[in-house]
């Protein structure tokens, strides 16, 4: 009998169904005030570029370049500017952490930096100034 079936066909396992709404989540609900987990800030963080300024004096009418290891002594790559005309000649360029070979190359000719005090013997037996960054 049909109707029979349909007035005990009641489980013993059946779960109501506010019941089954609420069970399955088991995650909690997340309020406005909680925040999404931020990644850990790493212990030694990469080293950061840093400007450095090089500057030198020369016959205003000089061209002047700034060759070293960070260009691969490219005389042409950075090229020095005097903005006001007299002589005084600057570059900055962007290096990363670490210690560099530099000369200054005014009008043809290789010019160790006269205001830098640190300077290394090349293996063409004259000497290279260094940068620490």
């Amino acid at each position: 009998m049909a109707t029979m079936k349909k007035s005990t066909s009641k489980s013993k396992h059946a779960v109501p169904a506010a019941v089954k709404k609420s069970s399955e989540s088991h995650a909690p609900a997340k309020t406005a005030v909680e925040k999404e987990p931020v990644a850990a800030t790493p212990i030694n963080p990469a080293p950061q570029s840093r400007h450095v300024t090089f500057k030198v004096h020369a016959d205003p009418d000089s061209k002047v370049f700034v060759a070293g290891d960070f260009n691969h002594w490219n005389v042409t790559a950075n090229p020095l500017t005097d903005p006001t005309g007299k002589g005084n000649f600057s570059v900055v360029i962007e290096l990363a952490p670490g210690s560099y070979q530099y000369k200054f190359f005014i009008n043809g000719t290789w010019c160790v930096d006269p205001a830098c005090t640190e300077w290394i013997q090349n293996n063409l037996g004259t000497l290279n100034s260094i940068c620490k960054v």
